[in-house]
């Protein structure tokens, strides 16, 4: 632990007259709620406790607290490259805090991002760029807003969802693959996911606004989660039946949308009980919770505590069932996390 950060520690306990030294349980229903920050020097999670970011040693069994939150902690984010942690909160006096995640010691603070605070975060992969969108109630117009945290302006872009869409958005992902120069422009895409629909934004550096389009879904399906296939156009969306959702740009010309415009290609079963083992089978179709892309595979944890990996084809490659991970699978992220370090 460095020098500055001991300093710094100490300096917040002067002016504190109680000090929390120990945390115990994690807000296991966020998702994308814990990070590993594991590396060959250091063997550290993170996650989030009611108010407070937890840097968890567990090699030593020690925590890092990164306190100043005043309301629960809503969602999170990090960033390998430059080892970041992203906190933003929802509520009165809200904030969104850039953590530096080696001394635990705030990078950059921006309050009120949004007026009644942030249902989701993201960050690229690079680190310099932020999307946010705003909580509300859930019959309320929610706002999107893309942020380079590091300028003196940090809020490049900020525009309100279209009532027409009639589906609150709770999660958000970037596109890093879309992070490049066409005709000297940046061009950046990100997805938006509720339970009905997603959406596809993208935002050419300097432009007045977003460009935005949200292709038809089956209206059976209720939706989880969205990402982004590397190297590719490929995007694939979870649902709470246990089938992934395939989006592609097809050049078959269609009655609605864009030729260069993404819409479902496949929708694929991951979670067919024909594919189960005995004891899964007798439980039915799990739900899917978690999608994540790490390196070459494509992570899918569910609610029954199973964790599978799979190639960007959409075949199976390793997976763990009958895991013990928490009540309902519900913190299935970390078991992810954890698998990560011990198989690949």
């Amino acid at each position: 632990m460095s020098e500055y950060h001991d300093e710094f520690q100490e300096d917040q306990q002067k002016l504190n007259a109680l000090n929390l030294s120990w945390t115990l349980g994690f807000n296991y229903k966020m998702v994308n709620g814990v990070h590993n920050l594991t590396n060959d020097s250091r063997k550290e999670i993170f996650y989030a406790t009611a108010h407070t970011g937890v840097i968890f040693d567990y090699g030593n069994n020690q925590q890092r607290l990164l306190q100043g939150h005043c309301n629960k902690i809503s969602c999170t984010a990090y960033c390998k490259e430059l080892d970041i942690i992203v906190t933003a909160d929802a509520g009165p006096d809200s904030m969104l805090v850039i953590w530096d995640a080696k001394t635990g010691v705030p990078r950059r603070t921006i309050f009120e991002p949004h007026t009644n605070g942030v249902q989701a975060v993201d960050i690229s992969e690079n680190g310099q760029y932020l999307v946010t969108l705003s909580k509300e109630e859930p019959d309320k117009i929610q706002s999107i807003s893309f942020w380079d945290w590091q300028s003196q302006d940090p809020r490049l872009r900020t525009t309100v969802l279209d009532d027409k869409l009639k589906d609150y958005q709770y999660y958000v992902t970037i596109n890093n693959n879309a992070e490049q120069k066409q005709n000297q422009q940046q061009i950046f895409e990100f997805a938006t996911t509720g339970k009905k629909r997603v959406v596809f934004w993208s935002w050419e550096y300097g432009a007045a606004g977003f460009e935005y389009y949200s292709p038809e879904v089956q209206k059976n399906k209720v939706l989880t989660q969205t990402v982004f296939i590397p190297k590719n156009k490929n995007v694939v969306t979870g649902t709470l039946d246990g089938y992934i959702i395939v989006w592609d740009v097809s050049l078959i010309i269609e009655e609605y949308g864009q030729p260069d415009e993404r819409r479902v290609i496949k929708i694929v079963n991951l979670m067919n009980v024909a594919n189960k083992s005995e004891t899964q089978q007798k439980k039915g179709n799990a739900q899917i919770l978690l999608l994540r892309v790490q390196g070459r595979y494509l992570v899918v944890g569910a609610s029954n505590g199973s964790i599978r990996f799979y190639d960007f084809k959409f075949r199976i490659r390793a997976w763990f069932e009958d895991v013990v991970i928490g009540q309902n699978g519900l913190n299935i992220q970390s078991g992810y996390q954890i698998l990560i370090n011990k198989v690949f």
